[in-house]
């Protein structure tokens, strides 16, 4: 079984935007988790989006986005995953803080 844990934001200043630049290769994965921690005071949006070609990326709707307004985590966990690249976008909004995401992914 191939397998995917990667941590793809460290430490993330969340005083500005932020836009995940890892993209471990999924091609061979089913199944992704997405844990983000966030510490401090921040106030953004939170949005998981994935790719084909790492060009164009397409939003996984509201039930991948989550509003933050302290420090707190998400974790998705998406099940028969059809693309090989995902990225989280962080939308500040106003406070600081750090954020971290990580990546765990199952597969054939």
């Amino acid at each position: 079984m191939r397998v995917v844990n990667e941590t793809v934001v460290n430490a993330g200043d969340m005083s500005a935007n932020i836009t995940q630049v890892i993209y471990p290769e999924l091609s061979y994965m089913v199944n992704l988790a997405v844990q983000s921690v966030y510490t401090g005071a921040p106030t953004g949006t939170l949005q998981l989006y994935a790719s084909n070609d790492k060009t164009t990326w397409s939003t996984l709707g509201n039930a991948f986005s989550a509003s933050i307004s302290a420090s707190g985590d998400t974790l998705w966990n998406l099940a028969n995953i059809g693309y090989p690249y995902a990225r989280v976008v962080y939308t500040y909004t106003s406070g600081t803080g750090n954020l971290t995401v990580k990546f765990f992914a199952k597969g054939a």
